[in-house]
């Protein structure tokens, strides 16, 4: 049986473990995201983005975001350029799910599809509650991560 001093040294290891492994699921997001933008830069579409002012916009804002990034992208090592940006951005989509640190849930939409932004929580492992949502469990995202490695259906 543990003490109270014991107890409270105890969390507060626990504390600073939950702490670094969100900081490297923070750390695995924001790379994954550099990589989405720079696979969608080399994707684009000029015509789209001359139908599309919103479109234009957030290229033009990617471009300002990773200066220098177009300009290898349609350099002579394009084409290499590409295939390392997307080859990080498959492995930071492996790598975030082995880092998230908990199991998650989101809310189905009314066509019963998960929704992609903003409604996702932490949820505790005994969670039985009957609201609309979807558990993701960790186990069960790295195993889909794996299924899914390297694909780019980005």
């Amino acid at each position: 049986m543990l003490n109270e001093e014991q107890e409270l040294e105890l969390l507060s290891e626990l504390e600073k473990k939950v702490k670094r492994e969100k900081g490297i699921a923070d750390r695995i997001s924001q790379i994954m995201e550099k990589y989405f933008d720079l696979v969608w830069m080399a994707r684009r579409d000029e015509a789209l983005m001359k139908a599309r002012p919103d479109i234009r916009k957030t290229f033009n804002k990617l471009v300002a975001k990773y200066p220098g990034e177009l300009e290898k992208l349609q350099s002579e090592e394009g084409d290499w350029q590409h295939g390392f940006n997307s080859g990080m951005l498959a492995c930071s989509r492996l790598l975030s799910a082995y880092a998230m640190p908990y199991d998650y849930k989101k809310k189905d939409d009314e066509a019963g599809d998960v929704e992609n932004e903003g409604i996702s929580e932490r949820v505790d492992s005994e969670d039985d509650s009957d609201d609309d949502s979807i558990v993701f469990t960790r186990d069960f995202n790295i195993e889909m991560a794996e299924q899914e490695f390297p694909m780019l259906d980005s």
